[in-house]
């Protein structure tokens, strides 16, 4: 009995994950595209789309080996659970790799990435450091990837302030958006957050002027 032909989305040259797709092979007895894929490592075999773009398999098992190797050095994923350091490197990859994460259309839907270097914990934990207690993991430029340039722990209070969403803040009676009030006092953003992440008020982290 002929194979009933079976619409398919090409996926050649594509990444998932550490897989580079290479070439359609088969369609399995359940009519799910299998492709022919290599990992960075070189090792070749075939794996369901369905499987790529789920974020279900991402590597050969290589990437798995080394996390799991990592694990037993850095102290900070214990039977006892994670480090607060820990999940938000956790977080991070997965609401920018997973389709399936509740938070994955706001960071990877809208190509958000992480740097080839944070695939590694150990590698975040050198560049990051220990997260600190009322921190979270911030970009301060809300529309650039997850990279040592572009991160820093910060308060809730610079998160709100920097999130994209964010469109008025008061200040004496005056409102505009954090963007304009660093405009209109010549006080860069980054200036501003700054400010803010070292516990400055709203008021004097808009209004003190810049030193030269």
């Amino acid at each position: 009995m002929r194979d009933q032909k079976v619409r398919r989305k090409d996926l050649t040259g594509q990444s998932f994950g550490r897989w580079l797709v290479l070439r359609y092979d088969h369609t399995d007895s359940h009519r799910s595209a299998c492709w022919s894929v290599q990992c960075e490592c070189g090792e070749v075999r075939v794996v369901q789309a369905t499987h790529l773009r789920s974020g279900v398999s991402q590597s050969c098992g290589c990437l798995q080996r080394e996390i799991a190797s990592s694990l037993g050095t850095h102290g900070h994923c214990r039977n006892e659970g994670r480090s607060r350091t820990y999940a938000s490197w956790s977080c991070m990859r997965e609401r920018c790799s997973n389709p399936n994460n509740p938070r994955y259309s706001g960071y990877g839907g809208r190509g958000i990435k992480v740097c080839q270097r944070w695939e590694s914990f150990d590698a975040f934990l050198s560049d990051m450091g220990v997260r600190p207690a009322d921190t979270t993991l911030d970009r301060i430029d809300v529309d650039g990837d997850y990279e040592p340039s572009n991160c820093r722990w910060a308060s809730r209070k610079v998160q709100d302030l920097n999130k994209r969403n964010t469109r008025l803040i008061e200040v004496n009676g005056e409102t505009h958006s954090l963007a304009e009030w660093g405009e209109l006092k010549q006080v860069p953003v980054t200036t501003i957050l700054g400010r803010l992440s070292r516990g400055w008020s709203v008021a004097d982290a808009i209004n003190r002027s810049v030193v030269q």
